[in-house]
Formats: structure tokens, sequence, C-alpha cells
């Protein structure tokens, strides 16, 4: 009875710990690797990438939101520029207003600004682009770059996130990302459970300009 009880927890520990009983390796799950034809110099973040709704922003100390299927998106212009690229120093003097759909009205964007105060309200719209499809994001994204937004979206990732158009640094947004810095920024998310009259999933950002006090 004893020797029974032996066998049967050494099967337990080796089901447990991944062994395989057809070889004498544990069994690893595999992890997905997407391709991409986009080349580095082409791709959109690391390099100089095709012309996109950021192209006329890229440099500057702001962040948009981006539809990781089309790239399309909008800046939160909470620090302002001028035509010429310059940081705009000087007061706005109002609450500023604006929205954005993408072509295929995968995504809807409604922003609030206040520049003055350095804080931006948003709330987005997802239909189409509430799946990230990585065929579509590869169009824009060289393999190296495919595989980091990939990792980012497993689990609950969202087709939408932020990018910050100084860094490039992209965030993809989901459910379980509560807030997160990026540089001088900090992001608070929520995510109503109630969907719009069309079917539309809903996500309410806060953005704040949030530079260090000291050095």
């Amino acid at each position: 009875m004893k020797k029974w009880m032996v066998v049967c927890c050494i099967m337990l520990a080796l089901s447990l710990s991944g062994y395989d009983a057809s070889g004498d390796t544990p069994s690893v799950p595999r992890e997905t690797m997407y391709t991409s034809e986009t080349t580095p110099e082409n791709c959109v973040l690391c390099g100089d990438g095709t012309e996109t709704s950021f192209s006329p922003y890229w440099g500057q100390n702001n962040v948009g939101i981006v539809s990781l299927n089309t790239f399309e998106g909008i800046p939160i212009e909470i620090n302002r520029y001028g035509i010429d690229g310059t940081l705009v120093e000087e007061s706005a003097g109002c609450f500023a207003m604006q929205g954005f759909q993408t072509q295929e009205d995968s995504l809807r964007c409604s922003v609030g600004k206040q520049s003055d105060r350095g804080f931006a309200t948003c709330t987005l719209t997802l239909y189409g682009d509430e799946t990230l499809d990585p065929g579509k994001a590869a169009a824009y994204l060289c393999e190296d770059c495919l595989n980091e937004v990939m990792e980012d979206c497993a689990g609950d990732g969202l087709g939408v996130g932020l990018v910050h158009l100084a860094t490039k640094e992209l965030r993809v947004l989901g459910e379980r990302c509560v807030g997160f810095g990026m540089d001088d920024f900090y992001v608070w998310c929520t995510f109503p459970e109630a969907r719009t009259d069309d079917g539309g999933r809903r996500i309410q950002l806060l953005i704040f300009y949030a530079p260090l006090r000291y050095e």
C-alpha cells in the first residue's frame, strides 16, 4: 500500500512539473512569434515609418491615442507647439475640445484639453479596434516591434494604445491596467461595463502632464 502511494505521488509530481511521458524532457509551451515584412527602417516605432496621423507631431513632448490596427490617431496636445514645431510657452486661456474617428470608424475619440492646467480627459469608443489584428499591425511595425506589442497585448490587451510622440514608447490599453506613466505623463484608465447604444466599448482616460518637480 505504501509503495503504491509513493508511485502515485511521483506520478503526480511529474505531471505538475510538465513531464512528457513520450520523452525525457519536460514539455514547454511554445511562445507565439509573429512575422512582418516591414523593415526596421520603415517601422513606425523604431524607424522613419510610413506617413501616419502622427507624422507632423513626432518629436513633440505629448502623447497620442493610436489605433494599433491602422495607426491612425490623435495627438493630445497638452503641450502646445507652433507651426514651426517650437513649444508655445504662454497661456492658452481656454478649454479646448476635439474629436477624431478612424476612416473605417473602428475607433472614436472625444478629447477635452486644459493646457494651462496640464491635463486632458478622453473618451474612447471602440468598434473594430476592440481587438488587435497582428496582420494589420504588421503593415506598420517591424517584426521585433510587432512581437513586443503583441506581448504587451497578451491577456486583455485591446486594439488601441497610447504612444509618446517624443520617445515613440507605445503602451497597449487593457482592462487590468488602471494607470501607468510615460516619461513626463501619467495616465489613469477606467473601463465602464456598459456599452454604447450601437455596441461600442468605452474607455475613459485622464492624462496628466506631471514632470518631476525636483531633480
